[in-house]
């Protein structure tokens, strides 16, 4: 170090961050700004579980560990990642998901069939809605007759 040069002494180190229900999410673009809590209520337990298991210093307390589907045996040692282990606890997660279903038919209960059904009818809208702006996303300028072409199904 060369005299009349200031030493650097604001370096700061994060080493783990474990996060409460309150926390508010400043390393994701799609949820800044966000408390854990709001994304939970919003049901994205699977994006919080890839957060635990894809994100090298970022940990949650035990209760929303559980809350989000991980179990004390699916829990890794922090700091560190392991994606393998979150693929496969999501694969399990998916499997209880279908089971449900199944079990949930085979019950006739219908106040959970009709849930069911509906969550399935508001997404599959939701992809037609999206593919529906993509087709008409382009720039073109349609006249009369090819508006009248375009809502006859030529």
């Amino acid at each position: 170090m060369k005299k009349g040069e200031k030493q650097n002494t604001t370096t700061t180190t994060i080493t783990l961050r474990k996060l409460a229900w309150k926390s508010i999410i400043d390393f994701s673009s799609k949820y800044q700004g966000m408390t854990i809590q709001q994304i939970y209520d919003q049901h994205h337990t699977a994006t919080l579980r890839w957060y635990y298991y894809n994100y090298d210093k970022i940990s949650f307390i035990q209760e929303i560990l559980r809350a989000i589907g991980i179990e004390e045996e699916d829990e890794i040692k922090k700091p560190g990642k392991d994606p393998e282990k979150g693929k496969e606890v999501d694969k399990r997660k998916n499997y209880n998901a279908r089971k449900y279903c199944a079990k949930v038919f085979e019950n006739d209960d219908k106040k959970a069939i009709a849930s069911i059904v509906s969550e399935s009818k508001r997404r599959r809208r939701a992809a037609n809605a999206k593919r529906v702006r993509a087709e008409w996303s382009d720039n073109t300028i349609y006249s009369k007759s090819s508006m009248a072409w375009k809502n006859q199904g030529h």
